[in-house]
């Protein structure tokens, strides 16, 4: 029978099976420190990734035709061996993800992720009220208030489940169900952009988000976009490169880069230790590290914060994959551009991604939540 299904029904199943693993995968990974017999979740994960391999194959029969397809298909060939000859998982993960999501458009990649994302949220928020996992982890020094804060986390990284929220936040736009009640969609944004901030406690995707609401709104009717604006778009992650690479090499030669870093909760202070002890590389490289606080004023030995791809891509991913990567940002934001006027969402949600790589390394690192490198390659 299901290989009498014409192409339509055929790829709208497999991105059934994509939320399913997605959703089921995310799901047993975030849990299983705290369920232990949650395999189960594994299960299903596994037998949804079996259909999803058996559709794949048909799909490519289909509408892997053009020169281009191909490139692609060999491209991520190449990040799978890649990361797995140099051991990066995360570069591996990449390139199985971008196979995966070959055929789907930027607008079907928002919403199978903000899909996926809404049933991984539902699952948690279950588990965390029949108290299998901790629904609200206690935090030091919260950014509000001094001392303990409480937030809601489901006991993963904030960072994490700020993804989440955003990812279905800006899946409303894009869901045909709200396609005519505007007003709800921004309402329901809204909401979520304040759970991000006073629950969740994290202030990068919130302002985030409510930056792409801004923007979103005001370019929306707008018909022409000038060519200073799509010049700026294009060459933005080159500027966030060259930004970042700055702050990192001269912290605590300016007044100004060290308040940055107080709000930037030290991130900047990290980068610089890591930019003085590697040295640049064209492979990847291992940047865990351990180290004693004592030198910042606090008595404790934690791991290093592998945080901010623009700053520390370079040195973490090497030269070649860093440069890859970027390149076809730039790539992608040239081809969107082109056509501003049809692909206006899409890249304002790759720039707030870019924004949000340039504190963070969340959607390099966790693909299967962020799909900004996804997208992309």
């Amino acid at each position: 029978m299901i290989f009498k299904l014409d192409n339509l029904k055929l790829k709208d199943l497999y991105s059934w099976l994509v939320i399913i693993t997605l959703s089921s995968f995310s799901l047993y990974l975030f849990t299983h420190k705290y369920i232990s017999n949650n395999y189960y979740i594994l299960i299903i994960s596994g037998i949804s990734g079996f259909f999803l391999i058996i559709l794949y194959l048909l799909l490519m029969r289909q509408q892997l035709h053009y020169k281009e397809d191909i490139f692609n298909f060999v491209f991520l060939i190449f990040f799978v061996i890649y990361g797995i000859y140099f051991k990066d998982i995360d570069i591996s993960i990449l390139g199985v993800l971008g196979i995966s999501l070959l055929f789907f458009s930027g607008k079907e990649i928002v919403k199978i992720y903000g899909i996926s994302q809404l049933i991984l949220v539902t699952f948690l928020l279950i588990f965390g009220l029949f108290q299998l996992i901790p629904l609200i982890t206690s935090i030091q020094n919260g950014w509000i208030y001094d001392g303990n804060v409480s937030t809601l986390t489901f006991g993963l990284n904030k960072n994490l489940v700020g993804i989440f929220f955003f990812n279905i936040a800006i899946f409303l736009f894009i869901s045909k169900k709200f396609e005519k009640k505007e007003w709800l969609q921004y309402i329901l944004a809204v909401i979520i952009g304040l759970i991000i901030i006073f629950l969740v406690r994290d202030r990068t995707v919130g302002i985030i988000l409510f930056l792409f609401l801004i923007c979103y709104t005001l370019i929306k009717r707008k018909k022409n976009i000038s060519k200073l604006s799509r010049f700026l778009i294009v060459l933005l992650p080159i500027f966030l490169t060259i930004f970042s690479l700055f702050l990192s090499l001269n912290y605590g030669k300016k007044e100004w880069i060290n308040i940055f870093n107080e709000n930037l909760s030290g991130r900047v202070q990290y980068w610089n230790y890591f930019w003085n002890r590697f040295s640049v590389s064209l492979l990847p490289q291992s940047l865990t590290d351990y180290f004693n606080m004592y030198d910042m004023g606090v008595i404790s030995t934690v791991q290093y914060p592998i945080d901010g791809f623009c700053r520390l891509g370079i040195l973490k991913d090497g030269v070649i994959v860093f440069t890859l990567l970027m390149g076809r940002i730039m790539i992608t934001l040239l081809k969107l551009i082109r056509n501003v006027n049809t692909n206006k969402f899409i890249v304002i949600i790759i720039i707030d991604f870019l924004l949000f790589s340039l504190t963070k390394n969340n959607s390099f690192s966790y693909r299967y939540i962020c799909f900004l490198f996804t997208y992309i390659v």
